[in-house]
């Protein structure tokens, strides 16, 4: 029977020894969790903390923000064919008479569409806490709002000029305020708001008197001043996919007693080096601004490429290529800066547009040198040297912004 008993003692001490080391890993790893645990909560109160104020186009600054009056009209919006706002982003780019079923909706909507321009001239942007519980419920629904956004820009369309370039001022406003400190998605439904309503708003300019074009020109001068928060988006998708592995590190137990316990145990440590490396993430990016392009992406390929050498499968699914959404609210920067020019040119017609173009405010956001300046048959254009900092002459990745004849 000794060898039988030497074998039991054998395994009772491997299993042992098994067993004090896996409560030691474990101990070593709760306290690394709770470790990344305060640190959230402490980058997210100083996230919080910000409050992201905005400066406000017209009128006196109010409290708060428009959250609440654009849920206002969300609701009606949502329950309508998508394929009913489908005709207006070409509308919007190329000029036309507005569908009958669009201009029905702007009269019957146009108290909570007035509510919602004097609602964004409040003091701070939609703020989405990242990580804590029910947060979203504070941001109306990113892709909703592409249709309330559309229908203000459809009131804009049927006002005279001078309300209309305010009326588009006020659209572009309320995207950048619905995507601070809200996640990517928020950050590219704000540029796409932007380019949708820059042409409407220089259509306007043509028809519009100098005093209208000048006020015009000092509020998307602001707007351009005070963009969206980018780097601050970065950080808040940060936030919440660390928020989301929080689930996964958190009360874990020692020994595992069902497949599931087994699975979130034998799990921990890659959820854990996830979370440190979302973290280490959000701290770098929190500084990214749109106005600095060049910097911006450079630091995106270098998280990129350290992202793609990691071993751990969880870092590379939270790491999508976000180059592209620097490039495209670099595009939405670019329209805005060039519609102050081209705002100001035609308020001033004896400006000299390539002095206008010399402002440092006014800089090409991708290459830091003056927008290029030129005449068509079309009308007064600029551009842009676009994401590979070279001009194609208006074609290729180059940024035009065009102001049309009347």
């Amino acid at each position: 029977m000794r060898p039988v008993r030497l074998i039991a003692a054998v395994l009772f001490a491997g299993a042992a020894a098994a067993c004090v080391t896996n409560v030691l890993q474990h101990r070593r790893q709760d306290e690394r969790a709770r470790a990344l645990d305060e640190q959230l909560k402490q980058f997210t109160a100083r996230f919080h903390a910000r409050r992201f104020e905005r400066p406000v186009l017209r009128g006196t600054a109010a409290e708060g923000n428009a959250a609440d009056a654009e849920r206002a009209l969300l609701e009606p919006l949502d329950k309508l064919d998508p394929k009913t706002f489908d005709p207006l982003t070409k509308l919007f780019r190329d000029g036309g008479p507005m569908p009958p079923a669009i201009v029905a909706l702007v009269e019957q909507h146009r108290a909570a569409l007035e509510a919602l321009r004097a609602a964004s001239q409040r003091t701070h942007a939609w703020t989405q806490v990242p990580f804590e519980q029910g947060a979203s419920a504070q941001i109306p629904p990113f892709v909703s709002r592409l249709r309330t956004n559309k229908l203000l820009l459809a009131m804009a369309t049927r006002a005279d000029p001078a309300d209309c370039m305010r009326i588009a001022a006020d659209a572009i406003r309320i995207g950048q305020d619905g995507g601070a400190g809200v996640g990517l998605i928020g950050s590219a439904i704000a540029a796409a708001q932007t380019e949708l309503a820059i042409p409407v708003l220089l259509r306007c300019a043509a028809r519009a008197d100098t005093a209208a074009r000048r006020d015009a020109a000092r509020e998307v001068a602001v707007l351009a001043a005070h963009p969206l928060p980018l780097g601050d988006a970065f950080e808040a998708e940060g936030l919440m996919a660390g928020g989301s592995f929080r689930g996964l590190a958190l009360d874990v137990p020692a020994f595992p007693t069902s497949s599931a316990a087994l699975e979130s145990w034998s799990g921990r440590g890659i959820a854990l080096d996830a979370w440190q490396h979302v973290a280490a993430e959000a701290e770098k990016l929190r500084g990214l601004d749109v106005r600095r392009v060049p910097e911006g992406l450079a630091l995106l390929e270098q998280l990129e490429q350290a992202a793609t050498r990691s071993p751990n499968p969880l870092v590379a699914m939270i790491t999508p290529t976000r180059a592209s959404l620097v490039i495209r609210e670099a595009t939405a920067q670019t329209h805005l800066r060039a519609t102050v020019v081209l705002l100001e040119a035609l308020a001033d017609p004896a400006a000299d547009p390539a002095g206008l173009v010399r402002k440092p405010e006014l800089a090409d956001p991708f290459s830091g040198r003056p927008l290029a300046f030129r005449r068509e048959p079309a009308g007064l254009v600029l551009c842009s040297v676009g994401p590979d900092g070279k001009s194609d002459d208006g074609k290729g990745d180059d940024v035009v912004t065009t102001l049309p004849k009347p």
